[in-house]
């Protein structure tokens, strides 16, 4: 086996359960995020840094966000779920806002800081269910904000940005007729097919 002479490092990311891991972003000092999912709570992390479960977290698969610093070494790792299950399909790091991560949930009691629930779609461990949205403090160590965004069928948030005044922009699909779309937006209701992209900015500033 012939290693490549320019890999400066290479770290698996993982426990003894089921892992996967969907997007990476660099942050502050060239700290490394990522996420995804994992089946297990069993992450090692250091005495300074956090592990931190938002949610029942019992189910098949949480969603999954890890921060390494530069060098690879694991700092900080969060941990989202309920009771069936989630995975995160994207996050965006900031210094000011901290980190937003979006996925799917399939869990009716999928952690929610702003009062919004579960809508419908797929509740075990098969498709999506609801999009989620969530924002956690830059050290991964508190759950700022989380909502979930979906109709009565399976919706899913692919990706996200942020912009200069917190708000998150969140792409996304859906097969829920009744997604809440907002009045006047440039589609308000679904125009047919398996599944419509959606596009959402939310203000996790607002609400309760």
């Amino acid at each position: 086996m012939v290693i490549d002479p320019g890999l400066l490092w290479l770290s698996f990311v993982g426990t003894p359960g089921d892992d996967r891991a969907w997007a990476v972003k660099v942050g502050p000092g060239g700290d490394v995020f990522v996420a995804g999912s994992s089946s297990s709570l069993d992450f090692i992390v250091p005495p300074e840094g956090c592990l931190g479960v938002s949610g029942d977290a019992s189910g098949g698969t949480n969603a999954l966000i890890v921060r390494l610093d530069a060098s690879g070494l694991l700092l900080s790792v969060a941990i989202l779920g309920g009771a069936m299950d989630e995975e995160a399909t994207s996050l965006k790091v900031d210094p000011q806002w901290g980190v937003s991560v979006c996925g799917y949930t399939s869990s009716d009691d999928f952690p929610s800081t702003n009062g919004t629930s579960y809508a419908g779609g797929s509740t075990g461990y098969a498709f999506p269910g609801d999009g989620f949205v969530a924002r956690l403090s830059l050290d991964l160590c508190e759950l700022r904000y989380s909502t979930c965004l979906g109709g009565a069928g399976s919706d899913c948030m692919s990706d996200l940005d942020g912009n200069a005044r917190g708000e998150i922009v969140v792409l996304g699909y859906t097969s829920s007729r009744d997604f809440p779309a907002t009045p006047g937006a440039f589609q308000e209701k679904y125009q047919g097919g398996s599944y419509d992209a959606t596009l959402s900015v939310l203000d996790p500033s607002r609400g309760p």
